[in-house]
């Protein structure tokens, strides 16, 4: 049996596997990084003063903390992922 263009569902498996797996490494290496820094930080520029040839800018540091959960959540999910993959083979 074929569809979209005479390739079979068999061999499309292996690419969806493909992007299952990258998907449950990012996801793995997403939860690390949450887990290891507890969230993450971004640099706001803002001009206080713009008068003529006198500019006045500031720098904002704000940080945005994600709960350890989240990233156990993330590495849980990315390791199911694999783990479901594994077994669909057998």
């Amino acid at each position: 049996m074929t569809e979209h263009g005479g390739l079979s569902l068999i061999a499309r498996r292996p690419a969806k596997e493909k992007r299952v797996r990258i998907l449950a490494a990012l996801l793995i290496v997403l939860g690390v990084i949450s887990v290891a820094y507890g969230g993450f930080q971004y640099t706001n520029e803002k001009t206080l003063i713009d008068a003529g040839p006198l500019e006045v800018t500031t720098e904002e540091t704000n940080r945005v903390p994600l709960p350890p959960v989240i990233g156990g959540a993330a590495i849980a999910a990315g390791i199911g992922m694999l783990v479901l993959g594994r077994k669909r083979d057998y």
